[in-house]
């Protein structure tokens, strides 16, 4: 009868493994996944800001935004978002810690550790600009701002900040809102410029001037086929590669012409939209790296380590610190670009005199164009044919105060009567086209662009005088 009971509590020790360990295990699994879906981007990680007011030397102050709104929890839980921006801190981590093992070697591994078990990276500094009362566009930007910030006995106090941040427009806000995946290409793309800042000292525009004065002449912007000059189009170019990269979308447009016709190798080295799309071609490829990842910190290693400032650099230098990767890569260029685009490998201060003079001519180009615009009267008239002044709204409310119908004469000599209404309707649809226009830029829709294009030039014969 013992040996009957002794087993009896065996084999009910056994049933009571069997039964309850998978249930542990289970509640277990649930823990753990319940804690993967719940992480989340900590203030230590992530600072949601909102504009609080202009200062008076034009310094911007912000306060926190401490809601429990859809966007901040959005930008906090989303996936991609959280891989991106443990990666800005990750990247600022490597290289203090390089910064003290380079510059003070008298330091011990205890002394080192505790030093980074201490430091802290800056977060990632998102501001939301629902209103406009910025500009009307995401953008990434480093320059000195504050933060208001209010303590538990109600004192509040203004903390000084110097560091990357991006400000997130009304537009971006609700794309991301609405799951729309340019709002979430929109976020990683101004984070990869912030990840450029600890690793060559860039975020929005190159050392060079010559682009900021081609902005300032011509006021179009940029997009992924436009030609700029190779130190904007790397910039951008990487922006573009991450708005890609973290979001899991691939970049299959042709970016190797221009108007049908096959862009030169320097064209090419200037367009941004190719050299996002080689970065990725690099990143993906499975025979240079099974790992994606990987990939990615490798080309964040060598930018930090080369510091280039155009794609053609970066790729020598990281073809340098990556030799085996050279046949490989080069055959991706070549497939690209029909063989045109090949990498400098002697490029050196002859590739710098090469872009020095494209940026030369490219900013005289534009001056002379401007100039011409502004004080030839000829050439002024010319352009304003064929791109004729867009009237407001109002403008045309105006022409019309005190008289029912604006009578316009068409092409043919037939006379057209504009009612008030009739000219608001033209003036709205006129900025959804532009809306619409952007968007074909950005997607490379040509067709779409070209289509949008002849209805604006009709909306324009009917507005102007």
């Amino acid at each position: 009868m013992e040996r009957l009971k002794l087993s009896s509590n065996k084999l009910f020790g056994l049933i009571n493994r069997l039964v309850f360990l998978p249930v542990i295990f289970l509640l277990l699994l649930g823990f753990n996944l319940a804690i993967y879906a719940a992480d989340s981007l900590g203030d230590s990680e992530l600072v949601v800001l909102s504009l609080n007011h202009v200062g008076p030397t034009k310094a911007l102050i912000y306060k926190k935004d401490t809601s429990n709104s859809d966007i901040n929890k959005l930008l906090r839980e989303t996936p991609e978002f959280i891989e991106q921006v443990r990666k800005y801190q990750e990247l600022q981590r490597k290289n203090f810690e390089s910064g003290l093992r380079g510059n003070f070697p008298m330091l011990g591994e205890s002394q080192i550790k505790k030093m980074l078990d201490n430091y802290k990276p800056e977060p990632a500094y998102i501001v939301l600009n629902p209103n406009g009362e910025i500009e009307g566009v995401s953008f990434a930007n480093k320059k000195p701002f504050g933060i208001l910030e209010t303590d538990a006995n109600g004192k509040t106090s203004i903390s000084l900040k110097f560091a990357p941040f991006i400000t997130l427009s009304a537009d971006t806000i609700n794309e991301i809102k609405t799951g729309d995946r340019w709002g979430y290409e929109t976020f990683c793309h101004e984070m990869g410029h912030v990840i450029m800042y600890p690793t060559n000292g860039m975020v929005m525009y190159p050392r060079g001037i010559s682009e900021n004065i081609i902005e300032s002449l011509k006021k179009e912007g940029h997009w992924k086929s436009k030609v700029t000059t190779a130190e904007f189009a790397f910039l951008e170019g990487w922006a573009e590669f991450n708005g890609s990269f973290f979001t899991n979308q691939d970049i299959t447009a042709d970016y190797t012409k221009k108007d049908g016709v096959l862009k030169t190798a320097d064209e090419m080295s200037r367009t941004e939209g190719l050299c996002a799309q080689l970065l990725l071609k690099i990143a993906n490829d499975k025979q240079i790296n099974p790992d994606r990842d990987k990939a990615y910190q490798k080309m964040v290693d060598s930018m930090t380590k080369h510091k280039p400032t155009t794609f053609n650099s970066f790729l020598v230098n990281y073809i340098k610190d990556n030799p085996s990767e050279k046949e490989a890569i080069e055959k991706i260029m070549s497939d690209t670009t029909g063989g045109v685009l090949k990498i400098n490998y002697n490029s050196g201060i002859k590739e710098w005199w090469a872009n020095f003079k494209a940026n030369t001519k490219n900013v005289w180009s534009t001056f002379k164009t401007f100039i011409s615009e502004k004080f030839n009267k000829k050439d002024k008239a010319a352009v304003q044919g064929a791109t004729a002044p867009v009237k407001t709204a109002e403008d045309n409310m105006q022409a019309v105060a005190g008289n029912s119908n604006l009578i316009e004469t068409d092409n043919n000599g037939v006379k057209n009567n504009l009612s008030a209404d009739d000219i608001l309707k033209l003036t709205q649809r006129q900025k959804a086209l532009f809306d619409e226009y952007k968007k074909a830029l950005e997607t490379d829709n040509n067709r779409k662009a070209d289509e949008i294009s002849k209805e604006l030039t009709e909306i324009n014969e009917k507005l102007k005088k």
